[in-house]
């Protein structure tokens, strides 16, 4: 009978698990874009700023309509009434287009953050009277623009605020 020392049965288990390490995938890189909503309800407007984050150290790239845009084009919130779970509807300008390109991206510089304010009151059919909602946002972002169908989530945000819209004529 032949038998194998205890040593050469050990170094072929570590060779074996470092080559497992050497070829195993990343980790993904959920987590390096964060993302935080703040909204401020006063003076009839409802205004939202969006602070973007880059947590890692390679640039991201995040859409315009998210970073720069000055209106809205689409329903880019979900909108809820929080007493009564009801979704409130999205009434303002849709734009039809095509794919997004690497026009329709803002560059985000490692370890940066970015914000901006979006006036939505106009854009979403807010209940007349004093209601309190909570908006979110479930986003995503690139880690290479030659990829543009590699988009990354970016982990959902929300805020809770109060409005009070005047009575509707």
């Amino acid at each position: 009978m032949i038998t194998t020392p205890l040593a050469v049965w050990t170094g072929a288990a570590l060779l074996l698990c470092a080559s497992t390490l050497v070829h195993a995938a990343p980790p993904p890189s959920s987590g390096a874009v964060g993302e935080q909503l703040k909204v401020n309800s006063r003076d009839g407007t409802v205004l939202v700023q969006i602070t973007l984050q880059n947590r890692s150290a390679h640039p991201v790239y995040v859409q315009k309509s998210l970073a720069s845009a000055t209106e809205l084009t689409g329903r880019l919130f979900d909108i809820v009434d929080t007493a009564s779970g009801k979704s409130i509807p999205y009434i303002g300008m849709m734009i039809k287009r095509g794919p997004l390109t690497a026009k329709d991206y803002l560059t985000l510089p490692p370890h940066s953050s970015h914000s901006h304010t979006i006036d939505i009151t106009h854009s979403y059919a807010f209940a007349a009277g004093p209601h309190h909602y909570r908006l979110s946002h479930a986003g995503d972002y690139l880690s290479d623009l030659a990829a543009l169908e590699a988009a990354s989530p970016i982990p959902p945000a929300s805020a809770e605020f109060s409005h009070t819209a005047p009575p509707q004529e």
